[in-house]
């Protein structure tokens, strides 16, 4: 009896474990694929506070934000409440910006912080998930 070469053994072998491998079984084949449902981006106006220094004003802060909704929030019932939020968010930038007057810097991780719970407060429980700086910018006055 002839014995094959050990190469094709090996080959065969090979060509085998890896149909296994990729064939799978056949419940994970028919299973649908569980992806969660994307979030919703809405941009919000464009945000500028004065930073002050002493009784100066030393820089404007500038921000571009996206507000992140919840993927079963309502975007045109937040769309129509932006503009009081907007009003809230420049009032707290307006207060974070003189509690540092001392430093004349503002702490954007601080500022995020409390943006994210007024546009939660706001918007309703469950409505926003996050708040993105999409850009900061510190222009001198």
């Amino acid at each position: 009896m002839i014995s094959p070469p050990k190469n094709h053994l090996i080959a065969f072998c090979i060509l085998v474990l890896t149909g296994f491998f990729l064939a799978g079984s056949p419940a994970r084949a028919e299973e649908p694929a569980e992806t969660a449902p994307a979030p919703i981006y809405i941009d919000l106006p464009n945000l500028a506070a004065p930073v002050m220094k002493g009784r100066r004003v030393t820089k404007y802060l500038l921000l571009t934000l996206k507000m992140e909704l919840a993927p079963d929030a309502d975007p045109e019932a937040a769309n129509g409440k932006i503009p009081r939020l907007q009003d809230a968010f420049l009032r707290e930038t307006y207060l974070i910006a003189r509690e540092n007057k001392s430093s004349g810097n503002v702490d954007v991780l601080t500022l995020r912080d409390r943006l994210l719970e007024i546009a939660q407060q706001m918007m309703g429980e469950g409505t926003v998930t996050g708040l993105l700086f999409v850009r900061t910018q510190s222009v001198r006055a």
